[in-house]
Formats: structure tokens, sequence, C-alpha cells
């Protein structure tokens, strides 16, 4: 039996629904940014778990995806669509519970990005680890 990815859309970020052609065994997945990126990653099942892949060309996450799932198709229908096949359950649950953790993962990459930059600005000085003196 063939698998489908029933996606909000292929040229961007989104999400869908990974399922047997007869819609039995519904997964849910999505592709975004990746924490703390400007390259895009896949998540599968409402996850925020990085999955080590990431591209800046979203179309090409969205075949590997595919590729990854062993899917034949990704058919862009819209979440509308997405919603009245899948119902509450399967998709709405697990589209706030993904739209949750990447916001969490995303604000906890902000934060280190900034405690980042404020100790290796060049204006900042440093104590050192022995406390024998500053570095810049």
């Amino acid at each position: 039996m063939k698998k489908i990815i029933f996606s909000t859309s292929i040229d961007r970020s989104g999400s869908g629904i990974f399922c047997n052609e007869d819609f039995s065994e519904p997964l849910f997945v999505a592709v975004n940014h990746s924490a703390g990126s400007s390259n895009y990653s896949f998540y599968i099942d409402g996850s925020a778990t990085f999955n080590g892949r990431s591209n800046p060309n979203v179309s090409v996450v969205w075949e590997e995806l595919a590729s990854y799932l062993g899917a034949s198709h990704i058919l862009p229908v819209g979440q509308s669509q997405i919603k009245k096949w899948f119902g509450k359950e399967v998709y709405n649950e697990k589209l706030k519970e993904f739209k949750y953790n990447i916001s969490e993962e995303k604000r906890k990459a902000a934060e280190h990005n900034k405690i980042k930059k404020k100790t290796q600005s060049g204006g900042l000085w440093l104590k050192s680890g022995n406390g024998k003196g500053y570095w810049n």
C-alpha cells in the first residue's frame, strides 16, 4: 500500500499528515525552522526534537521527510482539508502540541544565543577562570 503525506504546503514551513493511501495509520509531521538556525528541519508526531537533518531549502526538507518515511507522494491540500479529514485528535491536538514545543525550543535557543553573544562581544571584559585577571 502506498504511503502519502498530505501537507499544508511544500514550498514553505508547514504541517501535515503521513498515512496510507486509505487514510489509515495517520502520523503528524511538520517542516519548520530549526531552533537557533535559518535552516529547515522536519519533525514527526508533534515532537520539536531536532532530527539531525537540516537544509536552507524547505522543499528539499519536504522531500527528505518523504524519503525518510517512505512516502511515494507529497500532496499539498491545505490545512482546512487536513483538519476535515483527520479531525481534532489526530491533527489539531498534535499541531497545538508541536507549536508549543517548537516555540519553547526557539525561546531556549534565543536565550542561549543572547548569552553567547554577550560572552563573545569585543567590548566585554571577562574574568578568567583561574581568578588571575581579565581578558577580552
